[in-house]
């Protein structure tokens, strides 16, 4: 595994090749998050924005969320979603600056959104309201699911849960 550097700018996506496609971009050395996200049925214009997004913002690290299809159902984009995941893969040949491009598996995003809901784990700055004016906010800023399930990866990258030992 690649050593992480106070220089590294991630990408974490959650990708969606017919739907809204969710990220947020983390500069660690200034310590800065934006999010973003885009919406589209073709998955060929969420790589296109991806791409400039990486371009944009310098990006060294991209991290998506995975799927395997084993969790959940099958859906009419998931053709769409494994193009755009290849592409994703891909962008590294195209944008030199990107040195890693990871995933995190979706079970383990929908694992981890379980227990910050349940309170068995925070994530500082994050916090759920509840109302008509509820939902997420990070560093006071609201965020969409595609936005929470993109820095939950972020999360999960950075600092892996642990594991038990036997």
């Amino acid at each position: 595994m690649r050593k992480q550097s106070n220089a590294d700018k991630y990408l974490s996506i959650d990708p969606s090749g017919s739907g809204t496609t969710g990220c947020v971009f983390y500069d660690k050395q200034k310590k800065i998050y934006q999010f973003f996200n885009f919406a589209s049925k073709n998955w060929q214009e969420h790589f296109n924005f991806l791409s400039r997004l990486c371009q944009e913002k310098k990006v060294n690290i991209l991290i998506y969320e995975n799927t395997n299809f084993i969790y959940g159902r099958q859906f009419s984009g998931s053709v769409s979603l494994l193009k755009l995941i290849g592409g994703i893969e891909c962008l590294k040949y195209i944008h030199p600056k990107i040195k890693k491009v990871d995933n995190v598996l979706v079970k383990q995003v929908k694992d981890f959104y379980k227990k910050i809901v349940q309170e068995k784990f925070a994530i500082p700055e994050l916090e759920r309201k509840i109302g008509r004016k509820g939902g997420w906010f990070f560093q006071e800023q609201k965020i969409n699911i595609h936005e929470l399930d993109a820095l939950l990866e972020l999360n999960l990258y950075l600092s892996p849960p642990k594991s038990k030992k036997k």
